[in-house]
């Protein structure tokens, strides 16, 4: 008996397969949907690949034979999970693929503003090179591993971190719904309460998934208990923070910088709080767009690990990582 390949509409460009360097198994036919695709080969599909959750899900279950979704990205915010459940559309994210990307993105941060990187780098293009280069040598400057760093939430994220900061020399604390001794014992982390987090911490890193329950999770309250002169990094959802807070904290100098990946909504609007600050302060702020996961080296990773989930369903296996599961 021939078994014929499962069809696959894909939102991701033939480019980016060809640049992940991904091989497709026999299992699989993929449609890319901005350049083959019919209307008779989408109603074929039996499976979606998205690049996230921030996809048109009327038109995904308005597909008749349509049975699986596929993430590459693990948030799966945006997602009305309950309409796919009513249609028995199996959901799976890809979690912890770009762990270690954005523990690095994480560490990059530290080192950035350990070393003042945006206030240096201004130095560079003044009349008072000498003057501002000898008042920023000694205390200003500080290693990595003088710095306290606080986690909140310890996710793949947070645990990729941990190992990177221990190889380090890093002091690293955390906070979590759950304690985790099993990673206190394997990465040396100290399981804090939020309050003395943000009380002791120099750094205070945010890897939290974005719920009801997290929106605006970082307010004026939170931003107000850190210590004096912090640094903050967001490499989760732009809505876990009040970015006017966030702007605020940063113009009384009551943070030293902060590093954010992401927006509140994205893209970013041009009246977005952060891009109000005037030059001074956006030397003390580090802005990507949403970039901290995806180097070529994780995207492939992440790119196999989708499509080896979709081949699984496709010969009759349980796929892995089902988003419904989680509701």
């Amino acid at each position: 008996m021939i078994v014929l390949p499962m069809d696959v509409l894909s939102t991701i460009p033939k480019k980016r397969f060809r640049d992940a360097g991904i091989t497709l198994p026999p299992e699989l036919s993929i449609v890319h949907r901005e350049e083959d695709v019919t209307p008779y080969r989408e109603s074929t599909c039996r499976a979606v690949l998205s690049l996230h959750s921030h996809f048109p899900s009327d038109d995904y279950l308005s597909m008749p034979k349509l049975e699986m979704v596929q993430l590459l990205s693990a948030g799966h915010d945006a997602i009305d999970v309950g309409r796919f459940a009513k249609r028995n559309i199996i959901l799976c994210n890809n979690p912890g693929a770009n762990a270690d990307a954005v523990a690095e993105h994480i560490l990059m941060s530290i080192l950035y503003f350990a070393r003042r990187v945006g206030e240096c780098q201004a130095i560079d293009y003044t009349d008072a090179y000498t003057t501002q280069r000898n008042a920023m040598m000694g205390p200003l400057l500080r290693d990595a591993r003088e710095l306290h760093v606080g986690l909140i939430g310890m996710g793949q994220i947070g645990q990729a971190f941990a190992v990177m900061a221990r190889a380090l020399s890093i002091s690293c604390s955390y906070t979590s719904r759950t304690r985790r001794i099993d990673i206190e014992e394997a990465h040396g982390a100290t399981w804090r309460t939020l309050e003395t987090l943000l009380k002791v911490c120099d750094v205070i890193a945010l890897t939290l998934p974005l719920t009801p329950e997290t929106v605006h999770f970082m307010n004026r309250a939170r931003f107000a208990a850190m210590k004096d002169d912090a640094i903050f990094i967001n490499v989760s959802r732009g809505a876990l923070v009040d970015q006017e807070a966030l702007a605020d904290a940063l113009r009384s100098r009551k943070l030293y910088g902060a590093s954010t990946d992401v927006f509140d909504p994205e893209p970013p609007r041009p009246d977005n709080p952060l891009f109000q600050l005037p030059p001074d302060v956006r030397a003390r702020l580090l802005l990507t767009p949403h970039l901290a996961g995806i180097t070529h080296q994780t995207w492939r990773e992440m790119m196999q690990r989708a499509i080896s989930n979709l081949a699984r369903y496709a010969v009759g296996k349980e796929p892995l990582h089902h988003v419904n599961d989680e509701t």
